[in-house]
């Protein structure tokens, strides 16, 4: 939603909603599917009505504030405090392309934060 992958109507509706929510929304043909309509099932310059419940999302948050690097909370950790410059981190991953090809895992590793 909101990078080209759904209708414009959808990314602005879900903005409207808490989690949890049913609302319906009807669009107009500039917020759907426009002149061209859906191919068989809606004709071109048709109001459309979609009815939808926010079940979650995930936040994403641009880490460097420059769309470089984007962090998803996959699961929430359990302390306030994060590591810090000079500090040694331990960690495990998984590295994977765009469609989910595994590009390498670890089981653990370490760095010193800023070195």
């Amino acid at each position: 939603i909101g990078a080209g992958q759904t209708i414009r109507g959808l990314s602005l509706a879900v903005l409207t909603m808490q989690r949890g929510e049913l609302a319906r929304f009807t669009m107009a043909p500039s917020l759907a599917y426009g002149q061209a309509g859906l191919e068989g099932k809606v004709p071109p310059n048709s109001f459309v009505c979609f009815e939808i419940e926010l079940l979650s999302w995930v936040v994403r948050e641009h880490v460097f504030g420059d769309k470089t690097a984007i962090k998803a909370v996959i699961k929430a950790g359990d302390e306030e405090s994060k590591a810090e410059p000079d500090d040694e981190v331990l960690f495990c991953y998984t590295a994977r392309t765009e469609d989910g090809t595994v590009l390498g895992e670890s089981v653990q590793e370490s760095f010193i934060v800023g070195s």
